[in-house]
């Protein structure tokens, strides 16, 4: 039987996390840096949905203190950009292959799958502000450009290949395909009655090979 000591208490100050309900901001900003909110997936839509006042707020919070939100299912999964916006320092999903998970792993790319990304600096400074200069802000996203709503930027992909790309299940082994590749914009708004934006490539006919 192997016996587990306990932990020296001058470490446990240090990686101690405790779990304390939401009720207003001004008590959450009196808690101690080591508190943090749990927070159910609906309730980030709601709390998001109170407002710009609100967002702030909770953004302000992140940069001091620890949230957590999870899907209240575990048969489902839930959008994980809203909550990255925010700061949200854990953003548990269900392990569940669909097209929020494609995002969870996308995002954690960035780092060769570590398990971690540092946030931008808005995000985490308490001195900057996500207005504040471009290069400051958000420069290691994507060549410095700033995203807000009053100087919005137009972005340009280019699809330079698509592989493994699977055959339909009617399609017999030997047979060829026609492929394409088809890119979705995702956004973290709480919500919109609008779907995601889809963009796809021309068809290439009769070709098995990587589409270029």
């Amino acid at each position: 039987k192997i016996r587990v000591g306990r932990v020296s208490p001058s470490l446990a100050r240090y990686t101690l996390i405790h779990s304390t309900n939401v009720r207003n901001w001004d008590k959450s900003f009196q808690l101690p840096n080591y508190a943090m909110h749990s927070i159910p997936d609906k309730k980030v839509i709601e709390k998001s949905e109170q407002g710009e006042e609100e967002q702030k707020r909770w953004v302000e919070f992140n940069k001091t203190h620890f949230s957590r939100t999870y899907p209240e299912s575990a048969s489902r999964n839930y959008n994980p950009l809203l909550p990255w916006a925010m700061g949200c320092h854990f953003v548990s999903m269900n392990f569940i292959r669909n097209k929020f998970m494609l995002l969870n792993d996308g995002r954690f790319r960035e780092n060769g799958g570590q398990g971690y990304v540092l946030k931008p600096e808005y995000l985490r400074n308490k001195n900057t502000k996500e207005s504040d200069s471009t290069e400051d802000v958000v420069s290691d996203y994507v060549g410095g450009a700033s995203f807000d709503n009053i100087h919005p930027r137009q972005l340009s992909i280019r699809i330079l290949s698509g592989f493994c790309l699977p055959k339909s299940a009617e399609k017999k082994s030997s047979a060829t395909i026609n492929p394409f590749v088809r890119v979705t914009l995702y956004h973290g708004s709480p919500a919109t009655p609008l779907p995601p934006p889809v963009f796809k490539t021309h068809v290439v006919e009769g070709n098995d090979t990587p589409t270029t």
